[in-house]
């Protein structure tokens, strides 16, 4: 089997990785520093909507396990995350 092989994003755009030629599909990553989730949510989904990743990470979430899922992230996503807290710190996979 190939080697999987990798492409240097261009700027503004997510990162892909060629899983197989074999296979003839591509996983797309989106890795993000949002630097306060709360307040970008608008931006967040924007970005996400745009690029559609399979997966996407976000690091310095600034949020809490008081928030829920449903009321910052897009639908269609298994999420996990690592809270901080609400003044620093977190992140979150969502595939």
């Amino acid at each position: 089997m190939p080697s999987p092989t990798h492409s240097a994003p261009e700027p503004g755009k997510p990162a892909e990785k060629v899983l197989s030629p074999a296979c003839h599909s591509k996983l797309t990553f989106l890795m993000v520093n949002v630097c306060g989730l709360r307040a970008k949510k608008h931006k967040f989904h924007t970005l996400i909507g745009s690029y559609e990743p399979d997966v996407f990470v976000a690091v310095e979430t600034w949020i809490s396990e008081e928030i829920t899922e449903s009321s910052l992230f897009p639908t269609g996503y298994s999420i996990f995350r690592r809270d901080r807290n609400s003044h620093g710190g977190g992140v979150l996979i969502d595939i």
